[in-house]
Formats: C-alpha cells, sequence, structure tokens
C-alpha cells in the first residue's frame, strides 16, 4: 500500500493583509455599534417620535449592510 502524503501545510493558507484587517475591523465596530444603539433605541424608548424612528431604521439597515460586507469580506478572501 502506497501513502499518499496530504499537501503542504501552506496550501490553504491566506494571507491576510495588515489594510484588510483595519477595513473589517472598522466594518465590525460599526456594525456591532448600530446593533447595540439598535436594540437599545427599541427596548428603551417606549413612544418614539417621527425622528426616533428614522435613526432605528437607519441603525438597523447598517447593521444589515455591515454583517452583509462581513460575510462578503471573508467570502471574497477565502476563494
Amino acid at each position: 500500500m502506497s501513502e499518499v502524503t496530504p499537501p503542504g501545510s501552506n496550501a490553504l493558507a491566506t494571507t491576510v493583509s495588515s489594510h484588510f484587517k483595519m477595513i473589517f475591523i472598522i466594518i465590525a465596530v460599526v456594525t456591532v455599534a448600530c446593533g447595540i444603539g439598535n436594540f437599545w433605541m427599541a427596548m428603551g424608548i417606549a413612544d418614539p417620535t417621527d425622528s426616533q424612528r428614522d435613526v432605528m431604521a437607519t441603525m438597523s439597515t447598517i447593521w444589515k449592510m455591515g454583517f452583509g460586507s462581513m460575510v462578503g469580506l471573508v467570502g471574497a478572501k477565502a476563494t
């Protein structure tokens, strides 16, 4: 029986530049901040005004877009 050697450990390695890390961290911070802010406003304000509803809708959109951006960045880096 012949032995099959697995590819080198670096065959599947992906290098991540400092520029990529910086962008990813900024997007992650903004996403988490908007998600927490949206949750805080939704739980803390019993009867929001129109302006407060607009802010909550904007924060909701931003955290959804941020999550999609993070998934996209990681997916693009993996290929």
